[in-house]
């Protein structure tokens, strides 16, 4: 008498078992950043080096498709001393993100925090507005050069704009240089690879007052 009820108990249990592994595998695998937003804009990371965990290299290459590098770009790391240029770290951020098929900006070729002392001094002493001019021009030349068909953009100035009510910041470029500094780096930055896009770059324009500056360095710029 009890085999029937026995049986129905199985047969139910066995369907809700069933019922409920279909539930489970119909939830969708959420979609990466790349593909919910990839169609629509460019999905970037700014990432330390090459060296990441598996981990990470996994959640790199799902979700993004562009990167560009913290420090390895920058004039520090990449020409410590004059006429002296490192690109080994570079070379492997480059490597990886062409490995992982994704573009690249290059970050930065220049900036007041991380530029030697040399760039500015001539036998101990303030190198003049030529000097300075030429070794800027060389440094956004090699660097570019080396790079050329392999990075798509390039931070050629990086936070420039004053926060207070200054244009410009007092930087040692700026020093040196004057406020065409910014233009003579975009020319020299063009004419090293004419096939890359050249932005500035910097912090708080959103801000009205910063932006009005934004806005004034672009229509100097043009000019």
């Amino acid at each position: 008498m009890d085999r029937p009820f026995f049986s129905a108990a199985i047969w139910i249990s066995a369907i809700f078992v069933i019922a409920n592994l279909s539930s489970h595998a119909a939830v969708p695998t959420p979609p990466t950043l790349k593909e919910a937003y990839g169609p629509f804009f460019a999905v970037g990371a700014a990432i330390p080096a090459a060296s990441l965990t598996p981990d990470e290299q996994k959640l790199l290459q799902d979700n993004f498709t562009n990167v560009t590098p913290e420090s390895c770009m920058k004039p520090a790391p990449t020409e410590p001393e004059e006429n002296t240029y490192t690109f080994q770290k570079a070379d492997a951020f480059v490597g990886n993100a062409e490995k992982n098929r994704q573009k690249i900006n290059g970050h930065c070729l220049v900036w007041d925090n991380t530029c030697p002392d040399w760039f500015f001094l001539d036998q101990g002493k303030p190198a003049g507005r030529e000097l300075v001019l030429k070794r800027m021009v060389d440094h956004i030349t090699t660097v570019m050069t080396h790079f050329k068909g392999r990075i798509a953009s390039w931070d050629v100035v990086n936070e420039a704009l004053a926060n207070d009510a200054e244009y410009l910041k007092p930087t040692r470029w700026e020093k040196a240089l004057g406020d065409d500094y910014i233009a003579e780096a975009f020319s020299a930055a063009a004419k090293a690879d004419p096939q890359a896009e050249l932005y500035y770059n910097d912090y708080n324009i959103e801000s009205p007052v910063k932006r009005a500056k934004a806005v004034r360095l672009i229509r100097d710029l043009k000019k």
